[in-house]
């Protein structure tokens, strides 16, 4: 993005919270893109009074942009807490759609945080049933798959597992999502992840995010 617009891009040399707001304040950027572990590990570090963001010049850093997992919406609350004025986006891809991309929120769209968003621009995205064909209804859970202009052509020297994850031009995420009434997607797990118990599907982001609810709960991971 920075490249198409002609404009900077700051790369960091470590993601500990003081390299990364010492870059912004030094650089004076105003994205700063952030993973959930680095934008949790910011908001500790000031909750613990290690790092006061009063101490750097973070006046002209407009937009908190983040992804490459699913994203608490207690995360962004207490974000939003220490910076108010902040804008929040986040995007959706993976190595085999040539990076995020697929899926886009929008800044516009705050309200829905939580939510990956709807297709970006010239990408098409279903959620399928476990037969690989058939749509799940509003509100159920299947697996992401994606059409567009940056799927890959192929797995090198793979034809095995590329005839397994691209399907009539659909890429196969392995991702396990959901939509809601307004055609915005939400991930809910990897597919390799879900926990099967008397022939119900659990997913562990979805109990991660109700015990997260908690307010003496700073973290949690749910493993199978």
């Amino acid at each position: 993005g920075s490249l198409v617009a002609g404009s900077r891009a700051v790369l960091l040399k470590g993601a500990k919270p003081e390299t990364i707001l010492s870059a912004v304040s030094n650089e004076k950027c105003t994205i700063v893109w952030l993973l959930v572990p680095w934008a949790q590990d910011i908001l500790d570090a000031f909750d613990r009074g290690d790092l006061n963001p009063k101490d750097f010049n973070l006046s002209q850093w407009r937009l908190m942009h983040i992804g490459a997992q699913p994203v608490p919406p207690s995360l962004i609350k207490r974000w939003k807490e220490y910076f108010p004025n902040h804008q929040y986006d986040t995007n959706y891809g993976l190595s085999e759609s040539t990076g995020p991309g697929c899926v886009h929120l929008g800044m516009e769209n705050i309200h829905k945080v939580g939510a990956i968003g709807i297709p970006g621009y010239r990408w098409e995205c279903r959620i399928v049933k476990e037969d690989g064909i058939t749509d799940v209804a509003p509100g159920d859970v299947g697996e992401l798959i994606v059409k567009g202009p940056g799927v890959m052509t192929c797995y090198y020297n793979n034809e095995e597992a590329t005839k397994e994850t691209i399907r009539d031009g659909w890429l196969f995420t392995g991702d396990m999502a959901k939509k809601d009434e307004d055609g915005f997607i939400y991930l809910v797990d990897r597919k390799k992840d879900v926990i099967v118990s008397g022939g119900e599907n659990i997913y562990p982001v979805q109990i991660e995010d109700y015990i997260r609810k908690n307010d003496k709960v700073k973290d949690v991971a749910v493993i199978g």
